[in-house]
């Protein structure tokens, strides 16, 4: 299908990890608060407009989602520098900071996003989501992981790390965890629901594999 995505299948024994840690980026709706020095009238708490810009004195609007705090500083200190004050000096700094943090979804018991302190193991992970759900599939959980802008997805079995078959993998600031839906303990569970309507008596055989 035309524009669809491509998928490239590498031969590797592990996700790669990140190379650096990404950047703090400001986005609409962020409160930060501008500092410039010995001019107190121009510093104060601003919060920046669903399209992105901060209103800031007599400079007027000035783009900064998708900017650094300290590149948003030295954009405000040209501006200053144009027409205002000589050698100007800004700090700017965001009030609130979210931590690093991974998200965990698919069949958890909590799916949402944890603090990585917390979450440095998939193990780890999937136990601070509440661990797996009554019908996740634990050995088809994927990482998602995007490193030097290459999207790269691992598929681990959770079930095999859990009995020491496997490495527990690391986890890192902003990956994604999505542990699977598996379609026959669903089917078991609905044919339990209707069972005793149709029979007295029940003997249920799983000779497939159990990946609890």
């Amino acid at each position: 299908m035309a524009g669809a995505p491509t998928i490239e299948v590498a031969n590797l024994e592990t996700l790669p990890r990140p190379t650096a840690t990404n950047p703090f980026l400001l986005t609409p709706l962020s409160e930060i608060e501008v500092n410039v020095y010995q001019s107190p009238e121009l510093s104060g708490t601003f919060v920046i407009d669903e399209n992105g810009n901060v209103r800031m004195p007599l400079i007027g609007d000035v783009a900064a989602s998708g900017e650094t705090p300290g590149a948003l500083a030295r954009t405000l200190e040209a501006k200053l520098a144009e027409k205002f004050m000589r050698d100007p000096q800004v700090q700017v700094r965001p009030t609130q900071f979210d931590p690093p943090s991974v998200a965990v979804g698919g069949q958890v018991t909590n799916p949402g996003t944890y603090p990585i302190s917390t979450s440095r193991s998939l193990m780890r992970a999937v136990i601070n989501a509440g661990g797996s759900a009554e019908f996740a599939d634990n050995e088809d959980v994927l990482i998602f992981r995007e490193v030097d802008g290459q999207r790269y997805i691992g598929v681990y079995n959770l079930a095999g790390i859990r009995r020491g078959h496997y490495e527990d993998p690391p986890i890192y600031a902003g990956d994604i965890i999505a542990v699977g839906d598996n379609p026959r303990k669903r089917a078991i569970a609905k044919f339990l629901e209707v069972a005793p309507l149709v029979t007295n008596s029940l003997i249920l055989v799983d000779r497939l594999s159990d990946n609890d």
